[in-house]
């Protein structure tokens, strides 16, 4: 795992409810949803089973981040999953305003989850078996075919780099998904986008990742 931020810090901290953490990073911070203000308790209403934060953007001051909330799977498979945009601001090594601009509920299939969760837990196991038996991986226009050629593409080219998944958004067509993320780790950064954003299409067979291709998304 990389490096937690003070605004991973802080969002884990609300969510949990964790005081003694919240008041190093920010007790105070005016919390802002849809443009209302909110008391901190209105973290505690986001009910969840598991979540990711992941910080997609840094600009001057503040960031932009994602928190991903997903509950119990349902027996087709799917997590019931809400993401969130926070705006952060700081100073003085505190966040002082969270404004949670966007809301997006989706049935998000749990190999798709479980594929991005176990990149990012450094898992290549529980990775790896998000995918069909004969699964067809496209990375930048390089294929990978089946389990063996797919495990060595997680080894080599994703856990080795520490490559995380910072989730930005998900959009579902039945059984195709589409998530854009950000991609951070320890690989080598020169010449590539700030920030680094990708495009995952996930095509699903009997609840597994049957196809996934993987697309640099071109700079704005």
């Amino acid at each position: 795992m990389l490096p937690t931020t003070l605004y991973e810090r802080f969002l884990h901290a609300a969510l949990d409810g964790d005081l003694p953490t919240l008041d190093t990073c920010g007790a105070n911070a005016l919390l802002m949803v849809d443009g209302c203000p909110q008391a901190p308790a209105w973290w505690r209403t986001l009910a969840a089973s598991q979540r990711a934060v992941a910080v997609l953007a840094r600009h001057e001051g503040g960031a932009l981040a994602s928190v991903l909330l997903t509950g119990p799977a349902d027996t087709d498979g799917n997590l019931v999953t809400l993401l969130l945009h926070c705006r952060l601001m700081a100073a003085q090594g505190r966040v002082t305003t969270c404004h949670v601009q966007h809301r997006t509920h989706v049935s998000l299939p749990h190999a798709v989850y479980r594929f991005i969760a176990g990149v990012n837990a450094g898992d290549a196991g529980d990775a790896l078996a998000a995918f069909d038996g004969d699964a067809l991986v496209n990375d930048q226009l390089r294929d990978y075919n089946g389990h063996a050629a797919i495990a060595g593409w997680l080894r080599d080219e994703l856990l080795a780099d520490r490559v995380h998944f910072g989730i930005a958004d998900i959009v579902r067509r039945n059984d195709n998904i589409v998530v854009t993320a950000h991609l951070d780790g320890t690989f080598d950064k020169r010449g590539l986008p700030e920030p680094l954003v990708v495009t995952l299409y996930c095509s699903l067979h009997a609840q597994r990742i049957a196809q996934l291709i993987v697309l640099q998304k071109a700079a704005a």
